[in-house]
């Protein structure tokens, strides 16, 4: 099983550094996404770029579950809208955009 981690806006793989590698059966990646940490690839900003950047990682893999933060849970729930089934399961961590 393998866990991809989407950050929230503004945010990097960094955010996730302590789910890295936590041993057992499950491989983590995580995600930067177009335009924030690492990655600089240019982008629109929209959920579904991004839910598409996310469909460009998962494309080979077959046994995978997607976890967002904030806005990555909302990246995450239109990754399912536009890619129904293709997820073993999705989780959502603190996804109401309220500061």
């Amino acid at each position: 099983m393998e866990v991809i981690l989407v950050p929230g806006w503004c945010m990097s793989a960094e955010l996730w550094k302590y789910q890295q590698d936590v041993g057992s059966d499950v491989v983590t990646t995580i995600v930067d996404l177009p335009g924030q940490g690492e990655n600089k690839e240019p982008t629109k900003g929209t959920l579904e770029d991004f839910a598409l950047a996310i469909r460009e990682i998962t494309s080979s893999k077959t046994d995978y579950v997607l976890c967002g933060w904030s806005m990555g849970a909302s990246i995450v729930l239109k990754y399912q809208e536009l890619f129904p089934n293709e997820a073993e399961g999705l989780v959502l961590v603190d996804t109401a955009p309220k500061y």
